[in-house]
């Protein structure tokens, strides 16, 4: 049998920066950096959500083996990364049960807190293999 280990990554970009600010005396500056969401960190949040989406997908198949379609979400993300408010704009899904655990799911996403709130709309499909994509959203 092989031992599996596990190892803790801590951060040390932070630790390393509040070092740099400390003073002589023992006191520290800190200075407010502006961070904003870049599109590759939305994207990698998203990809990662898809991914258990698509779980969620492969259970439905088994009752519902021909459930497919598109799915576009509109997220209002707060400044602190919480998702205040989630819903799909538009659908080809005909399971509504489907799309609203959808909803549920993407209600706690969390990405990294930033300056302000943004709007961002998202599209997902959702296709079992070997099924021709329906048409785009009317």
């Amino acid at each position: 049998m092989g031992v599996k280990t596990r190892f803790l990554v801590l951060p040390i970009i932070p630790l390393l920066s509040w070092l740099a600010a400390c003073q002589s005396d023992g006191t520290a500056t800190v200075a407010h950096r502006q961070t904003q969401r870049s599109p590759q960190a939305i994207a990698r949040v998203m990809e990662h959500e898809k991914k258990v989406l698509e779980r969620i997908y492969g259970v439905e198949l088994i009752d519902k083996p021909h459930l497919a379609g598109k799915l576009l979400l509109g997220l209002s993300i707060a400044a602190s990364g919480r998702v205040s408010h989630c819903a799909v704009k538009a659908t080809l899904m005909r399971d509504a049960n489907f799309v609203s655990r959808v909803e549920e799911r993407c209600r706690h996403l969390r990405f990294g807190p930033a300056d302000r709130d943004m709007d961002i709309e998202y599209s997902m499909d959702f296709v079992s293999s070997g099924e021709p994509l329906p048409m785009p959203y009317p």
